[in-house]
């Protein structure tokens, strides 16, 4: 997650971002079904190949775990 710090001694800010994760067409819909019950904002392209899932970057790290746990 990408912080920002202007001066010595001030507190870092946070600096929203977006990621983007490509998926298999196979697994596309569980996915977004996960996304879709904890209620994060995701935008979704589907591909010839499967699917580019966009969401913000604070979320990739319970993205990693829940694609490690299913895939």
């Amino acid at each position: 997650m990408p912080y920002q710090k202007d001066f010595i001694g001030q507190t870092p800010y946070y600096i929203k971002q977006d990621m983007e994760r490509f998926f298999q067409r196979k697994h596309c819909h569980k996915i977004t079904k996960a996304l879709d019950k904890i209620n994060i904002k995701y935008d979704i392209q589907h591909k010839a190949y499967g699917c580019k899932i966009t969401y913000q970057d604070n979320y990739d790290a319970w993205l990693s775990s829940l694609t490690s746990k299913y895939f």
